[in-house]
């Protein structure tokens, strides 16, 4: 063999060691590699404490815009800068208007309720029903300014009140609202306008399977029988175009105001014993990244879209943990405010984004201090009390 065939063949060898090394190091590292950016994806976005403290009387020269609406005896009461005492601005008589179903309007200008009967069936456990007369459509600004629809539909409420009969606003303007068993209706109470509903998903059981986008161009919505079946799913709510499946999501979902993104909460780990995350998705259900994962161990309780607030310019998002705790997802900065305050009730954003209201948790008194903190200043101040009843919006006046 000459000198030149030894040489190659020695090359050969060094060049296949060489390949063989780098083979062994790549599958020593790079899974290492992959598991750290998991584990730092899954980690969320960084926790800051800042701890606000108790609530004060606000000083003289500081002030807030628009009303804050509330849940209360006898009907929809009413908190503003010049009425320190809620007051009442929807009266809803007890005697008729059903528990369930009421909705305020994205704007928080009217309130629609359902009038009629309900009553617990006995025996098979399918828990009661309800025969709804007239749909009433209530100002939030002018005490005796009502509309009226009569209306004929009775619903079965399931043990987790999964079929009651809900009001859902298209808008500002239009309500859904069931026309027998498997139709429904597009309505203009202002008009008396009633016409087909062309959507084709039913937008009922809202804040439990159906949470549909603000400009109603998608819904994340749980097709299953129960709230907890693994059959979630981005669809178009008119046309029922399937855009993905989602297998984590476990409802909890919240819209960012412009459509584009929602955040939900995810189950990952054990299925009998399993940890819960926010996470963000875009429009179409694709996965983007985890935003909040409870290093602490404290799960995120079931709770309904109310304690999942975005801001209206989309900057902030308010939640809750299991224990009530408040937080503030910061998008732009993603990064997690920790307010070390329990609230409950309800979360409310102003009209400008600037300041966030709920109820603080004060076991002491027989009313709860409704406070609203001051986000540029992390100022936090009472501005009321409240005897019972949830927050359910902020109107521009």
């Amino acid at each position: 063999m000459s000198l030149f065939h030894v040489q190659f063949k020695e090359k050969v060898i060094s060049m296949k060691k060489l390949f063989l090394a780098l083979t062994l190091y790549c599958l020593l590292i790079f899974p290492s590699l992959m598991l750290t950016a998991q584990d730092e994806a899954d980690t969320g976005w960084p926790i800051e404490q800042r701890c606000v403290g108790d609530p004060t009387p606000p000083p003289e020269d500081w002030t807030f815009e628009g009303t804050i609406l509330m849940e209360g005896n006898y009907g929809i009461h009413a908190v503003s800068v010049d009425f320190e005492t809620p007051y009442v601005v929807v009266f809803l008589p007890p005697s008729r208007t059903l528990s369930g179903g009421n909705a305020l309007s994205p704007d928080g200008r009217w309130y629609a309720a359902l009038e009629g009967e309900s009553d617990f069936l006995r025996g098979g456990g399918l828990g009661a029903f309800e025969a709804v007369s007239k749909i009433i459509v209530y100002s939030t600004e002018h005490l005796r300014q009502a509309y009226e629809m009569d209306w004929h539909n009775l619903s079965i409420i399931g043990s987790q009140g999964l079929n009651q009969s809900s009001i859902v606003w298209l808008d500002n303007e239009y309500l859904v609202f069931p026309q027998g068993e498997n139709d429904f209706s597009r309505i203009n109470p202002f008009t008396n306008e009633n016409e087909a509903w062309g959507g084709i998903m039913s937008p009922f059981d809202a804040g439990f399977r159906f949470f549909q986008s603000p400009d109603w161009s998608r819904a994340v919505i749980n097709r299953g029988l129960s709230i907890y079946d693994d059959n979630w799913g981005v669809y178009d709510p008119i046309t029922g175009e399937s855009f993905t499946h989602l297998n984590s999501v476990i409802g909890f979902v919240g819209w960012k105001p412009d459509s584009s993104y929602f955040v939900a909460k995810i189950q990952v780990g054990d299925e009998i014993m399993p940890d819960y995350q926010l996470a963000l998705f875009n429009r179409n259900g694709g996965f983007i990244e985890v935003i909040y994962n409870p290093l602490d161990t404290k799960r995120l309780g079931w709770a309904g879209r109310s304690h999942l607030v975005w801001s209206s310019d989309g900057r902030y998002l308010a939640f809750h943990d299991e224990d009530f705790k408040l937080y503030i997802a910061d998008m732009e900065m993603k990064q997690i405010i920790d307010l070390c305050r329990q609230s409950y009730g309800g979360i409310s954003w102003s009209p400008d984004s600037q300041q966030v209201v709920f109820m603080a948790i004060n076991p002491w008194r027989r009313q709860s201090p409704i406070v609203i903190l001051d986000v540029p200043s992390m100022n936090l101040y009472t501005v009321a009390y409240h005897r019972q009843g949830d927050l359910i919006g902020w109107r521009a006046d």
